[in-house]
């Protein structure tokens, strides 16, 4: 019966067009499928499949990736000036962090990116020179503002 679903030609075509429109990863693929696992469920049944794993059952990080790329590839997106992102480190190991913050420079060029982060990594990889730092008392400090060992430790110069 799933396969029946999987194979219909409306399935097949919103299949398509998820693919389509979930352009961030060329390593993925993204899709809708069903769960018959229960019977009086509907609201339940259709779910969606990152390399044939439903989405409930790939790691934190994963679904977290998924659903931050998902939502920068909404057309909406485009046309915003700004992205917000909240501590994109959590759950990831540091390749896919690496990976997730190269995509996010890649292709959120000319817009506003505000991160809440507690990770220097992520930091030094969307830019330093553009880094506020925000004190326990509230006053804000640009990298460049702070003494140059303090710079020295964020931007981890080796000499």
């Amino acid at each position: 019966m799933k396969e029946g679903f999987m194979l219909d030609d409306s399935i097949k075509a919103i299949n398509k067009q998820v693919k389509k429109h979930s352009n961030f990863s060329k390593d993925k693929n993204v899709q809708i499928s069903v769960d018959l696992s229960t019977q009086n469920a509907w609201e339940t049944t259709l779910m969606t499949l990152i390399d044939e794993v439903p989405f409930h059952m790939i790691g934190k990080g994963e679904q977290s990736i998924v659903k931050t790329l998902l939502a920068l590839s909404h057309k909406k997106s485009d046309e915003a000036n700004l992205i917000l992102l909240e501590e994109p480190e959590n759950h990831l190991t540091h390749t896919k962090l690496n990976q997730f913050l190269k995509h996010i420079n890649d292709n959120c060029k000319g817009k506003q990116i505000i991160v809440n982060t507690h990770s220097s990594f992520v930091a030094n990889k969307l830019g330093l020179d553009n880094l506020t730092l925000i004190s326990s008392n509230k006053k804000t400090f640009n990298i460049n503002d702070l003494d140059p060992i303090t710079q020295k430790y964020f931007k981890n110069y080796r000499e």
